[in-house]
C-alpha cells in the first residue's frame, strides 16, 4: 500500500517536472506546438516511465518539428529530472505522443452524429 502511494507521488512529481523543463529549459526553436502532459506511469522500481504528451500544433510540419526536438531532448529531460528527483536512480523515460488536433477532429464529428441522432429522434 505505502509503495503504491510512493509511485503516485513520483509519478505526479514527474509529470510536473517534465512539463516544467520542456517549457522553461528547454530552448528549441523547433518546438511549434502547444505541448502537454497528461499523464506519467512510473514502474514499482521507479526505473521507467511511460509520458503521454499531447501536442497541439497548426500543421503536421509543426507537430513533426515538436516530436523531434521531445525526443532529441529525451537525455537532456531525463538528466534534469534525475537532478531534482530525490531517488536512487533517474528513470528511463519513453512517450507516447498524443495529436491533439486528431482528437478534436474525432470529437467534433461524434458531436455532428450525435446532434443528427437527436434531430431524427425528435
Amino acid at each position: 500500500m505505502a509503495k503504491e502511494l510512493r509511485v503516485k507521488r513520483v509519478a505526479s512529481f514527474i509529470q510536473s517536472e517534465i512539463s516544467k523543463i520542456i517549457q522553461n529549459d528547454m530552448r528549441d526553436e523547433n518546438i511549434k506546438g502547444m505541448v502537454s502532459i497528461l499523464d506519467v506511469e512510473v514502474s514499482k522500481d521507479l526505473r521507467h516511465a511511460n509520458v503521454k504528451v499531447s501536442i497541439f500544433a497548426n500543421t503536421k510540419e509543426d507537430l513533426k518539428s515538436t516530436i523531434m526536438s521531445i525526443i532529441k531532448a529525451k537525455s537532456f529531460i531525463r538528466r534534469n529530472l534525475s537532478k531534482s528527483l530525490k531517488t536512487m536512480y533517474g528513470p528511463e523515460i519513453h512517450f507516447d505522443f498524443i495529436d491533439l488536433s486528431e482528437s478534436m477532429k474525432i470529437y467534433n464529428i461524434l458531436k455532428e452524429i450525435e446532434e443528427e441522432i437527436s434531430n431524427d429522434s425528435g
